[in-house]
């Protein structure tokens, strides 16, 4: 990802007027050249987590957050 862009993002979210303790953050780093978890700070939010998807794609990479959310509705952002 872009880290201009992908930050940008983030802040929007953390900007968001929902409480974080009702959604959880999840960031599914596919196959990154630079890890996503070595240049962008989540401190922010009590339910975030990075997990990694080998397998590249879109479709892996939603499959996999799909695995790892803990709640019903999921709100994909690419």
């Amino acid at each position: 990802p872009k880290p201009l862009i992908f930050n940008q993002v983030l802040e929007s979210l953390k900007n968001q007027t929902l409480e974080k303790s009702y959604w959880e953050l999840i960031i599914v780093d596919n196959n990154s050249n630079i890890p996503i978890e070595t240049w962008v700070d989540l401190t922010w939010h009590p339910n975030a987590l990075i997990v990694i998807e080998k397998t590249q794609g879109l479709i892996y990479a939603r499959n996999r957050a799909t695995i790892e959310a803990s709640h019903d509705y999921l709100i994909s952002v690419d």
